[in-house]
């Protein structure tokens, strides 16, 4: 019975042979528009399936937090105060942007500061507490004495509002082991004054390349804007740093790297066909092909898969060269016969009835793999 319907099927191809190639260019137009929608994702977390309980705890943990990925916008420029007024000018307008892109953003601890220093004291360990305590109490008998005229040894207070402010602050000539403060005025800005950060946040997972591109876009532009905003901005140079624009451009490298690799490899596939039959013909049927079969087998995965990863991106060549087999065994046991001096129609009748044994076996083999 399947040889009967082979033998059908050589005879449609030799009496009417637009038929099955009408065929073949709709189910292409098929898959191939579910093959222009296969993406490739980047992040490390789509290695594995969406249901592993490690995916899903990760995904539970990133709707709970508020930053993924961090931009940090570093300006530098001759003048301190010009950078301070740029980065406090950007702040506002990247949270001007909306939550969905950027999180938060600062250019130092501003905020921080006004909220830490007057709960400083929370921040104290025990024996400092209980020091401050006794301090206090011996400050208090002070005044109380020196108020009723019953001070007896007038050096002075035993402890001033100073003495008490210098625990709360970190400085280099301070004792006991407290370091020293990076930033006394709250910027993240050089020593010298000649570069300062805005740090912007955002919640875009990281390896998100649909949203993380225009994200980054967005964010330039609104720093364009500043820098063009007012006349002593003009001369601040602008660089970006972060793992949300680094991470982009190692993502889109891979990305590149994988197209230009499976383009390599089915070049390299087609030029050694042409080696082997030295025929353009040959190569052209090839590689027409080798297109429809990768369209298929895309579309496949786009239906019953949704994507590549970075695990599986690169096999563009690797399902190229191992669906090859099947034109190769075909293609040739047709140039035999031709190179014998059989007309056409008798040859694709021999190429069909004595390869489609072994080109099912191929064919079952590339699928299966």
């Amino acid at each position: 019975m399947f040889k009967q319907l082979v033998e059908r099927l050589s005879d449609l191809q030799i009496r009417r042979p637009w038929v099955p190639l009408m065929a073949v260019a709709l189910v292409t137009l098929f898959f191939g528009y579910f093959a222009s929608k296969l993406e490739l994702r980047t992040r490390y977390d789509q290695l594995l399936p969406d249901s592993q309980p490690s995916v899903v705890e990760l995904h539970r943990v990133e709707a709970r937090t508020a930053s993924a990925q961090t931009a940090m916008i570093l300006v530098e420029g001759a003048d301190r105060q010009t950078l301070r007024a740029f980065g406090d000018a950007a702040v506002p307008a990247l949270l001007g942007i909306g939550p969905d892109v950027v999180s938060s953003a600062e250019d130092g601890t501003q905020e921080a500061r006004r909220f830490l220093m007057p709960r400083a004291g929370l921040f104290l360990e025990q024996k400092e507490l209980e020091k401050l305590r006794d301090d206090v109490n011996a400050r208090w008998d002070y005044e109380v004495a020196k108020e009723a005229d019953e001070l007896l040894d007038d050096n002075g207070p035993p402890v001033t509002i100073d003495d008490i402010e210098k625990r709360f602050r970190k400085n280099d000539k301070g004792g006991g082991g407290s370091g020293g403060d990076d930033h006394p005025d709250g910027y993240y800005e050089r020593k010298d004054g000649t570069a300062l950060v805005v740090i912007a946040r955002s919640p875009i997972p990281g390896g998100d390349l649909e949203k993380t591109g225009p994200a980054l876009a967005r964010i330039r532009a609104v720093v364009d804007g500043v820098r063009a905003s007012r006349p002593e901005f003009a001369p601040i140079r602008v660089g970006y740093a972060g793992d949300m624009p680094t991470g982009f451009a190692e993502y889109q490298s891979i990305r590149d790297d994988l197209l230009s690799v499976g383009a390599t490899g089915v070049v390299m596939v087609l030029g050694a066909v042409m080696l082997y039959f030295m025929r353009l013909r040959a190569l052209l049927v090839m590689g027409l092909t080798i297109g429809i079969a990768l369209i298929w087998t895309f579309g496949v995965t786009r239906l019953f898969i949704g994507h590549l990863n970075v695990a599986t991106g690169f096999l563009f060549s690797i399902v190229a060269g191992n669906g090859i087999n099947v034109g190769i065994l075909y293609q040739a046991r047709y140039y035999e016969e031709r190179r014998r001096g059989v007309p056409v129609p008798d040859a694709l009748r021999t190429a069909v009835h004595q390869t489609w044994q072994p080109t099912i076996i191929a064919t079952m083999a590339s699928a299966a793999s």
